[in-house]
């Protein structure tokens, strides 16, 4: 009897939560349509979409869901929120290639840029084909190898068999492992939040009585690691390693 009442429950569950998920979709549609005909019209339909995004999580969190979420907020100019929701899909879909895409492109829109190290941008400049998709350079590294697999095998069978593709597919296989290694280092880089205020005075401690940490501001989407929680403030590392004090209001932690 228990076990049919639980099974009864998470069937409703799922079906009260599909309704708003397909509704969602829908409002962010019509958003897509309106949105450069009637900006204002689709600012509002993506604030329909994202209600019933958020109502479905209530009920069954799902990388989709939290994936339009994020496509829906980001359409709205609120990088940090969009950031958010899709970090938390990447969690549930972690080798989702969409998912990383449109992170990856959210993140190039937010406002504060951060200096790369020498060495990084040496490394970067060398292996740029890093950039390309990850799911690609994996394929790239697996037909490579496939064939360098094949022309030993034939070899095995035939002694005077020689190939000239054999050092070029073996460059390749060496260099696209490197690059392939390189993208995932790269989207693996651990951050523990992320700012959902447009901007803000980031303090040398904390509280609002103490001095501006830098003579800038922070803005809408920058991610951070935390260092430590006193109180209503966050200690926080910003991506060039520069410390600083938050109002945890004003950011999200993933």
């Amino acid at each position: 009897m228990y076990k049919l009442l639980a099974l009864i429950f998470i069937i409703s569950s799922q079906l009260f939560a599909e309704q708003p998920f397909q509704l969602g979709n829908h409002f962010f549609s019509e958003a897509n349509a309106q949105s450069l005909a009637n900006p204002q019209k689709a600012n509002e339909l993506y604030q329909k979409a994202i209600h019933n995004y958020e109502l479905s999580l209530k009920h069954s969190p799902s990388s989709n869901a939290y994936y339009n979420l994020g496509n829906a907020y980001f359409r709205t100019g609120d990088s940090g929120r969009a950031i958010l929701n899709l970090k938390k899909a990447l969690l549930l879909a972690p080798r989702n290639p969409d998912i990383v895409h449109n992170l990856d492109y959210i993140r190039k829109t937010v406002a504060d840029e951060f200096p790369k190290s020498q060495f990084g941008k040496i490394v970067q400049s060398i292996f740029f084909w890093s950039k390309l998709p990850i799911a690609l350079q994996l394929s790239i590294v697996f037909l490579s190898l496939t064939a360098l697999l094949t022309i030993k095998a034939r070899k095995l069978y035939n002694s005077s068999y020689q190939s000239r593709l054999t050092y070029p597919l073996l460059i390749t296989l060496l260099l696209f492992i490197i690059s392939s290694q390189i993208a995932v280092e790269r989207l693996s880089e651990t951050t523990d939040g992320v700012i959902l205020a447009q901007e803000l005075v980031a303090r040398q401690g904390d509280g609002l009585i103490y001095e501006p940490a830098f003579t800038g501001k922070l803005h809408n989407g920058t991610e951070f690691t935390l260092l430590e929680k006193r109180g209503s403030w966050l200690q926080i590392a910003l991506p060039d390693n520069k410390k600083c004090w938050i109002q945890e209001h004003k950011a999200a932690l993933f």
